[in-house]
């Protein structure tokens, strides 16, 4: 058949090519061109806002092919952005807020032409932005959407530069790689706030872009821009490294739709800068913004009734069959078979996580390295749960795998667990509610855990008055270590293990031994416990590897009078009288020269004595 011809001669096909080549000389990428022929040509449709939960909108009837991220209009003027797809119904977040949503509701809902976007790349380098505020506003940005894939494996690179972070027990026993995705997790009071600024000032001094999303809702978080940049500054942040800090505030008072779209606004303001080639981290604070959206596209856009929640009386033939069409909606994630809700849970908070990346070339060849924060709820609410007795279940499995301690530690140190577990059987639920509803929840904690590259988990309490916080090496895991500086990369793994076995044998050995081999073994643990606490700024490269080179070799054994400021004095003195030595052992992860290093070490211990 011969091709439509219209009046002017063209054939119908290179009319429309002509349309999108309009549209895309205008700035409109090729997708959106598409869609807004398509619009034009009445081949999508329009939704209805039919509820709203605070600042989240659930329309229905909105086309299914738009973008997430796309902006949306409302017959009444008000904006949205497509954040989510529950089954039919699109969920969008109301860029007016909650009052913005109200008035949506019942209102017509139509694509507006674009995707909602930020600015992002050097131009944002040491300015704050708010999640929807306009490119435009900062010269020469770069145009990103707020919404993006994670990057395809084709747009990686594989993880291979370390991410030095200046806080001292990560660095030294659980080395990052740039382009990582890690879960920081602490109680309030634990200093959480403090350890995610250590970190910024050390990035941010060495150059990399970082980008701060202070969306957080818990108390005590850091809700203003100039209160980042002030506790920043505080831990050591340089004028040049405060000119590399981008913070990214949503309006006060917010709902869960802005906080999640800020945390996704940081993000993309990042990759804006690792398209340029530049090394980039993100602060998410905190995590609860993952899942406060989540909780508000379950409550605005809720899914049928969940009868397996319910319980079925005996004979109630209807309810049995409903309970087993529910267990048969299950899906397989990560090798596990769970319900379709959590899936899609897991869905929200892995396609922020895994932006985490290194780029390749064609993604402009820089990295993205995120930070998520967490302020865990208290002890009680996780003993009501049940879920301390199945971390204590969990230690006893993993006592029971050691295969470096005999069958009688073995023996002490189960009896002492199952104790323990008795304890966290027996403690009631009720009091636990109003912690649930404050704090990340560890169940969201645990789903975050096994989607990121690591987690560090804050000790409850910062030892002594002088430290800022301090890691649980125990409960602490980084899944890829290959990339750990040359000065950690034979030491770290093996030592943590060393000294995560030391604390079990010390926790659950019942009496005295004359074993020397455990008296050695102890006094190592005191001297890594006292090393490892942290100041509120970040520890120098040399100084770790010098600490950690000390620590290896017993030279820090019974020496933890006077808190980890002598051992950190101690180490500055070491590398005074040995400079070429310790720039040896920070280069190469050795010291060839034998002379040199027992200069150095010398003169560590005689620190100790001055």
């Amino acid at each position: 058949a011969a091709a439509a011809v219209a009046q002017d001669g063209k054939p119908e096909w290179e009319q429309e090519m002509e349309k999108l080549q309009v549209l895309r000389d205008a700035g409109v990428t090729a997708g959106i061109a598409t869609l807004l022929e398509r619009k034009r040509r009445g081949e999508l449709s329009a939704g209805v806002a039919a509820a709203a939960e605070r600042d989240v909108v659930r329309v229905e009837g909105l086309s299914q092919e738009l973008p997430l991220g796309a902006a949306l209009l409302a017959d009444n003027g008000e904006r949205l952005m497509l954040a989510w797809r529950r089954g039919f119904d699109c969920v969008c977040v109301a860029l007016g807020g909650a009052e913005g949503a109200e008035r949506c509701v019942g209102c017509a809902v139509d694509f507006d032409g674009a995707v909602v976007s930020v600015g992002g790349g050097a131009a944002l380098r040491g300015r704050d932005v708010a999640p929807f505020e306009s490119p435009s506003a900062f010269e020469g940005a770069v145009e990103q959407s707020v919404v993006t894939n994670p990057p395809d494996a084709e747009s990686r690179r594989p993880i291979d530069e370390p991410l030095v972070t200046g806080a001292k027990a990560v660095d030294m026993l659980l080395p990052l790689g740039e382009g990582q995705s890690v879960l920081l997790s602490g109680a309030p009071g634990s200093g959480l706030c403090a350890a995610a600024a250590v970190a910024v000032a050390q990035q941010a001094n060495s150059g990399a872009h970082v980008v701060v999303a202070a969306c957080g809702a818990y108390e005590g978080a850091l809700r203003e821009p100039a209160e980042w940049r002030r506790l920043a500054r505080e831990a050591g942040m340089s004028d040049e490294g405060n000119a590399n800090l981008t913070v990214v505030a949503p309006a006060p008072g917010c709902g869960a739709g802005e906080r999640y779209a800020c945390a996704l606004a940081a993000c993309s303001v990042a990759e804006g800068s690792g398209s340029e080639g530049a090394r980039t981290m993100v602060v998410i604070d905190d995590a609860g913004a993952l899942s406060g959206f989540w909780k508000a596209v379950a409550r605005a856009a809720p899914p049928k009734l969940n009868v397996q929640r319910q319980e079925v009386q005996d004979g109630d033939e209807e309810g049995a069959k409903a309970v087993e069409e529910m267990n048969a909606e299950m899906v397989e994630v990560a090798g596990m078979l769970v319900s379709k809700e959590a899936a899609e849970r897991r869905g929200i908070f892995s396609s922020l996580l895994q932006r985490a990346a290194c780029f390749a070339g064609r993604g402009g060849g820089g990295t993205l390295s995120m930070l998520a924060l967490a302020c865990q709820e208290g002890g009680q609410a996780a003993r009501a749960s049940g879920r301390e007795a199945a971390l204590v279940q969990k230690q006893i499995d993993q006592v029971m795998a050691y295969e470096t301690i005999t069958d009688e530690q073995k023996e002490r140190m189960v009896a002492a667990l199952r104790a323990k577990l008795a304890v966290a059987e027996g403690v009631d639920e009720a009091d636990a509610a109003d912690e649930e509803a404050v704090f990340v929840s560890q169940e969201v904690a645990e789903e975050i855990k096994s989607i990121s590259d690591g987690h560090v988990v804050l000790a409850q309490q910062p030892d002594g008055a002088d430290t800022a916080f301090s890691v649980n090496l125990r409960q602490s895991l980084v899944r890829i270590g290959r990339v750990a500086p040359p000065w950690a990369k034979e030491l770290a793994s093996k030592m943590r293990l060393e000294l995560v076995q030391t604390m079990d044998e010390v926790e659950y050995a019942s009496g005295t031994t004359d074993d020397a081999g455990v008296e050695v073994r102890r006094a190592r643990l005191d001297a890594a416990t006292t090393m490892l606490q942290q100041a509120a700024s970040p520890a120098s490269t040399d100084a770790q590897a010098v600490l950690l080179y000390a620590l290896t070799r017993g030279l820090c054994d019974g020496r933890t009078d006077g808190g980890f400021g002598v051992l950190d004095a101690a180490a500055a003195a070491a590398i005074a009288a040995a400079p070429g030595a310790a720039e040896e052992l920070v280069r190469d992860g050795k010291i060839a020269d034998e002379a040199a290093a027992q200069v150095m070490e010398e003169a560590f211990v005689a620190a100790f004595d001055s």
